[in-house]
């Protein structure tokens, strides 16, 4: 995932009309994790919110901060959105604790210092071992009392199966030869294996045409002249021709939908594209139906309009509305010009429902 997008995402995080809405903002950083040898073993980014609250001091209302979290660079947006919600709920929790009083005290001031709070603490001392004895030992012994060998060997295999993530035993992930260990980004990618499937699956519905598969873990559709394959089980997307040859793919790491949408990117615009020849049709069925060539330009003007003109151009793929002394005309600030990406149907539609007004 790229910054931008990260940034993007973030966009769409909002707060309900209540007591929490606190004027909550992201703050995003580029981060990296080195190893003992100063050697960049991950790259990611920082993400923390900021808010509006009574200065500690002043009690005048200013900007806090948040915690620094930290997320590798192939997170997926539910991991994302879900990092939002710790930042926001670790500030509601602070501020929580600095808000509640007791006989007009803090009792929870969460800024205390760590030798603050063990002021006046209790010490905990471990309980007495008691002595067993020797008769009820030996009557016992090998139906309850387990032996030392016993609790060592149980004591391993708890560690060896609890303590280390599933993700990381050798028959589901191959340890890397030269290092002899997993990195922390192929475990955090497998363990949101789900959610990078669930967000790629989603998307390639919104923009290609879905196909049968013969395949219940295999998605498969066709944009253009082209193949798309979905594993959802595997974590592989590949590009593909009418005959199958592959093109490209998009697996291990590289499965995650900031990649998958690089890959298919430039193939999703322009099966976007508008037709040149759907755009003069479309311009002429809305009214207007005098058109004229000029320079390999089309300039239509409606009969019943006498200041709006529309521009469009077959070569360099755009339309455009003009006004009499041939000016481009705007729209809410912004000039009724589209070309390039926005060529298409939808932003036609849109100034010819402007223009006819």
């Amino acid at each position: 995932m790229r910054i931008e997008e990260v940034r993007e995402i973030l966009k769409e995080v909002s707060f309900a009309p209540s007591n929490l809405d606190m004027g909550w903002e992201w703050d995003i950083k580029y981060s990296k994790i080195y190893d003992d040898n100063n050697i960049v073993i991950e790259k990611g980014f920082s993400v923390r919110t900021t808010f509006m609250r009574p200065d500690i001091g002043s009690g005048e209302m200013e900007k806090g901060y948040g915690r620094w979290m930290y997320i590798p660079e192939n997170v997926s947006m539910d991991g994302l959105v879900k990092t939002a919600w710790v930042c926001a709920e670790l500030i509601v929790k602070h501020e929580l604790m600095e808000a509640f009083l007791y006989n007009r005290k803090k009792i929870f001031d969460p800024h205390k210092s760590l030798k603050d709070l063990q002021h006046n603490s209790r010490v905990v001392e471990k309980p007495p071992i008691k002595d067993i004895d020797k008769d009820k030992e030996n009557k016992t012994k090998g139906d309850v009392i387990p032996t030392q060998e016993v609790v060592k060997a149980a004591s391993k295999q708890v560690e060896s199966d609890v303590r280390k993530p599933k993700v990381v035993r050798d028959d589901i992930i191959k340890l890397d030869k030269d290092k002899g260990t997993v990195s922390s980004k192929e475990i955090f990618h497998k363990q949101n294996l789900g959610n990078h499937s669930q967000e790629i699956s989603d998307y390639l519905k919104g923009n290609l045409k879905k196909e049968r598969s013969n395949s219940k873990e295999v998605e498969k559709y066709s944009v253009l002249t082209y193949m798309v394959y979905n594993n959802t089980t595997d974590g592989v997307t590949t590009l593909a021709d009418l005959n199958d040859k592959v093109i490209d793919v998009r697996g291990n790491e590289d499965y995650n939908l900031s990649s998958v949408k690089e890959m298919l990117g430039e193939i999703i615009v322009e099966s976007n594209l508008a037709d040149s020849a759907v755009v003069n049709h479309r311009i002429h069925d809305s009214g207007f139906t005098e058109g004229k060539n000029v320079d390999d330009v089309w300039i239509f003007s409606n009969p019943n309009i006498k200041t709006r003109y529309i521009v469009h151009s077959e070569i360099d793929k755009s339309f455009a509305v003009i006004n009499q002394e041939n000016d481009i005309v705007n729209l809410d600030g912004k000039p009724m010009v589209y070309e390039g990406d926005n060529y298409n149907m939808e932003n036609l539609e849109k100034i010819l429902n402007v223009v006819k007004k």
